[in-house]
């Protein structure tokens, strides 16, 4: 929830250049679906203004760490212009230290970076 301001104000700032997911990881594959945490997920959503691309993941969390080789959230996974994952932002390794990576420092000048980039459409 901490990086969730900066996800909407990246979103904010290049509304038709940059592409914002979140994708909520609560189900844990049990027996209610899904679909139940909706409620609790918008309220946590929409007075945060967060308008970008919302998902709930169907898939349990644990699938969705085992598949991403994920220990746990938060994460941010940026893209380029051709779909090529550029950089995964986690603190498994430490590698921001204590504090962990932030937007102003670490993602918002990669992508700025990779909106410079000019787009090969061969």
């Amino acid at each position: 929830m901490r990086e969730l301001p900066h996800l909407v104000q990246l979103h904010q700032k290049y509304p038709d250049q940059v592409a914002c997911i979140t994708v909520n990881l609560d189900y844990s594959g049990g027996e209610k679906g899904p679909e139940e945490f909706r409620e609790q997920v918008l309220k946590l959503l929409e007075p945060r203004d967060a308008t970008c691309i919302n998902v709930i993941s169907s898939d349990s969390d644990e699938q969705v760490y085992q598949q991403l080789g994920l220990a746990a959230v938060p994460a941010v996974l940026v893209y380029d212009k051709t779909g090529a994952l550029r950089k995964r932002f986690d603190n498994e390794q430490g590698e921001y230290g204590d504090e962990g990576f932030n937007y102003e420092q670490h993602i918002v000048p990669l992508v700025e970076q990779l909106l410079a980039e000019p787009h090969s459409s061969g």
